[in-house]
């Protein structure tokens, strides 16, 4: 065993805490709900950079390279001076809600550059100005800009021009989408009535298959979970019913267009589907679980309650994929979509006209450039345009976009559904990628090809720059700012520029399993080793 890998082992036994300190410290408390105290509700004005210095933190703290134990009773950061700042440099600058032109940001370059899984060693990289902090020109710089210009951003000011900064190493031992509908979701209607919302009924039903899970695992080693199981079981059923009820209904799929939409029901009784070809579409894909045949042989009471209440309820699984066939070593799909509804959707997620971008899975098709959706009602017009980069809009802020950028988030849980789907089907369901190529894959290689493209937003393309650092010179030119790696909220949805909070590193750090996971398989290797766990289970 290696050294970390003894610190892992210590790190359970109660003598040797080695996660109890690691790098727990907020990167920025002030501007944040959990401070605000104000009457208003206006967190980002009621607790400001600029008083941070000079106010006491009521629910944590923050700092530079921060470390503190898990309880934040004791914390560490470091404090800077160049000999030309006014204040100590204690914690990363940013402008408020109101003074960014695309909202909030930290305006800032540190990066995170190692650590052990149990923090026994970490590495941190702070870029610092030797000359005096453009504090007030970063704050004029964003507020002069329109919505629809480029941020003003720290290397815009010229303070690293001629490389005088210092490079601050530290060693030692963190219902969305928000504006992506045609209404501000979290607001009353302009019409009235009620939206159903064709994402937010795909996630319930992605929670009740989560649910199913640890309710089956739990059954296998304690029969009374089996009638919790086939509650969940029941509830993604009925989930399922409400996204298409047939027979002529107006509901949440077209099966004109063969895609799910957002759906308005009007106080008059009538309703109306938003035509936006989004993200909101495609999350039916996620909910997709493959079960293996033990759960049949093991599971008795479960099966038997599956079996009435299917037979009970024919018209619920009359629309979705079927959980009586038997798939790949015998597992039974429980998923949204039936073979042809499947080839619909992915129709649209595959085209490079309209979802697949070289970089990913865009968040809105791309034909809403051209073609923008637009929605009149009670005087006022509301429209959806295809907006590839930062949000031209101040809804939710304006300090994100859903209506085409790439989120890794949501790319990975769409690569996790087709490859439960690729455990159903195994070689025997192929589609068009992209489609009009004429090029056949498994849904495996449709996985794999995805992941591909979004790999290449941190790597070097044949001119030597990354797609992730964008227009930034410095950044592609540089030799010491070049593999300096910024894991971006979201991404350009055609050319992956990073956008965004530049640190968002929870989420779009998955970057790096993705590359591990088709490193590792290829689409014959993870069919065995499917069958295995199916097996020996």
């Amino acid at each position: 065993m290696t050294n970390e890998e003894l610190r892992l082992v210590e790190a359970h036994q109660p003598t040797t805490p080695w996660k109890k300190w690691g790098p727990y410290l907020s990167e920025r408390q002030w501007g944040t709900v959990r401070e605000d105290y104000g009457d208003g509700g206006d967190t980002w004005n009621h607790f400001s950079h600029d008083q941070a210095r000079s106010r006491a933190y009521r629910w944590g703290e923050d700092g530079l390279a921060g470390i503190c134990d898990d309880r934040q009773m004791l914390c560490f950061a470091l404090a800077l001076w160049n000999g030309n700042d006014p204040i100590l440099k204690e914690r990363l600058f940013g402008l408020t809600n109101s003074e960014g032109n695309h909202g909030e940001d930290v305006k800032e370059y540190y990066f995170y550059l190692d650590s052990t899984p149990t923090h026994s060693y970490m590495k941190y990289l702070y870029k610092y100005p030797q000359a005096a902090f453009p504090y007030a020109d970063l704050v004029a710089g964003n507020k002069s800009r329109a919505r629809l210009e480029p941020e003003y951003e720290l290397l815009d000011t010229g303070v690293f021009d001629d490389d005088r900064y210092f490079d601050v190493f530290v060693e030692g031992g963190f219902l969305g989408l928000d504006n992506i509908g045609v209404f501000d979701r979290s607001a009353p209607l302009p019409s009235g009535g009620r939206l159903e919302q064709a994402d937010g009924t795909a996630w319930m039903a992605f929670y009740c298959q989560t649910m199913l899970q640890l309710a089956l695992e739990l059954a296998l080693h304690d029969p009374v979970y089996q009638k919790l199981a086939a509650k969940f079981y029941e509830h993604f059923l009925w989930i399922a019913g409400a996204m298409d009820h047939g027979g002529g209904q107006v509901d949440l799929w077209d099966e004109d267009d063969g895609f799910f939409y957002d759906l308005l029901r009007l106080p008059t009784g009538s309703a109306v589907r938003l035509k936006v070809r989004s993200m909101v579409g495609l999350l039916s894909l996620c909910a997709s679980t493959v079960f293996p045949p033990i759960v049949e042989s093991r599971l008795p009471v479960l099966m038997a309650r599956v079996r009435d209440f299917t037979r009970c309820h024919p018209h619920l699984v009359a629309r979705i994929a079927s959980p009586g066939r038997l798939g790949y070593r015998e597992g039974r799909l429980l998923g949204l979509l039936p073979d042809d509804k499947l080839r619909r959707v992915l129709r649209y997620m595959l085209d490079e006209s309209e979802f697949l971008s070289p970089f990913g899975i865009r968040a809105v098709s791309k034909i809403h450039r051209d073609h923008p959706y637009a929605f009149a009602i009670e005087g006022q017009t509301y429209r959806v345009d295809y907006e590839p980069a930062e949000s031209t809009s101040g809804m939710f802020g304006g300090n994100s976009n859903w209506r085409g950028p790439i989120w890794l988030p949501m790319n990975i849980l769409l690569i996790r559904g087709l490859l439960n789907l690729y455990a159903f089907y195994g070689k025997s369901f192929t589609v068009e990628c992209p489609t009009g190529s004429e090029r056949s894959m498994t849904l495996f290689e449709v996985a794999h090809e995805i992941g591909r493209r979004i790999t290449r937003i941190f790597l070097r393309d044949e001119q030597g720059g990354r797609p992730v650092h964008g227009g930034a010179k410095k950044f592609q030119g540089d030799r010491y700012w070049r593999d300096l790696i910024l894991f971006y909220e979201y991404f350009h949805g055609d050319n992956g520029a990073g956008i965004g909070a530049s640190h968002q590193t929870g989420w779009t750090g998955l970057v790096a399993p993705l590359m591990h996971l088709f490193g590792s398989f290829s689409a014959e290797s993870m069919l065995e080793t499917l069958g295995k766990a199916v097996d020996t289970r």
